[in-house]
């Protein structure tokens, strides 16, 4: 299970690829909330996140094993 936590307090999109730049997950959301997403079925490997919001654009990453 990935967290995500946002605390930007704007409206924002939440996005998941693999390693090769594929799209694994979107979601549009509130920017206060708590985001619980499960990673489960990903298969193993690196994945960038990013979340973009009308003044924030953060990126970060994880590594799934």
């Amino acid at each position: 299970v990935l967290y995500f936590e946002p605390n930007v307090n704007s409206q924002g999109t939440l996005k998941i690829f693999d390693a090769s730049g594929k799209l694994q997950y979107e979601l549009v959301c509130d920017g206060k909330q708590k985001i619980k997403i499960d990673i489960s079925e990903y298969s193993n490997g690196l994945y960038l996140v990013n979340y973009k919001s009308e003044h924030h654009n953060s990126f970060g990453k994880f590594i799934k094993q």
